[in-house]
């Protein structure tokens, strides 16, 4: 398993840039719920913050990211930001992850001075950057930040399975599994669906 670090994060500091924010997204595949962007300043020991395990959020078990995530306060700043699947179907996946990445940076609390993107095409800001492939399992701030954004997500996905039990939410968090499927051919489409996605759009021309 690849470990993130913080050799990056130290270079920028150096470099006068005393706020580096990662950023990463969770559930652009998914078929249904929101995307959740996470972003990410570390401002205790980033040997603490390794300490607790911080990974690229997908190669954590979801008790060990809640775990993470419980016991980051102390050590990171950090905010989550999102779109509905209706924003995303109005003006599109790239633009709506974009977005998501952006309302996670403004909500954080302390304003940063250079961001580690985990890689996205199109994005822009003010701020000076980085957009970086696979950046979520080899820079600490932005493993952070996908744990933050898959934890917000999920918690959002197992409140959703409270109000529509019979998609199986908790469990599959709204990707395109066979349960998730079937569901949606016995049950038709939800307000929360990404009609703009295909499976979503032929099961409900059909109904």
């Amino acid at each position: 398993m690849e470990l993130p670090d913080y050799n990056l994060e130290k270079t920028l500091i150096s470099q006068g840039f005393l706020s580096v924010c990662g950023a990463d997204e969770a559930g652009r595949g998914a078929w249904a719920g929101p995307l959740v962007a996470g972003a990410a300043i570390i401002i205790g020991d980033p040997q603490a913050v390794l300490a607790l395990g911080v990974r690229d959020s997908k190669l954590l078990s979801e008790e060990k990211r809640e775990e993470i995530f419980e016991r980051l306060n102390e050590l990171v700043i950090f905010a989550s930001g999102l779109v509905t699947a209706q924003e995303i179907d109005s003006y599109g996946l790239q633009t709506g992850n974009i977005t998501a990445v952006k309302r996670a940076i403004d909500g954080l609390t302390r304003k940063p001075d250079y961001l580690l993107i985990d890689r996205l095409v199109g994005f822009s800001h003010d701020l000076p950057q980085q957009n970086l492939i696979s950046a979520d399992s080899k820079i600490l701030s932005v493993a952070c930040a996908s744990i933050v954004a898959k934890v917000t997500r999920d918690r959002i996905m197992r409140e959703l399975d409270q109000q529509y039990p019979d998609f199986g939410f908790s469990e599959h968090k709204g990707y395109g599994t066979a349960k998730h499927l079937q569901a949606l051919k016995s049950f038709g489409c939800l307000p929360i669906h990404r009609f703009s996605y295909k499976p979503v759009r032929e099961i409900n021309q059909s109904k």
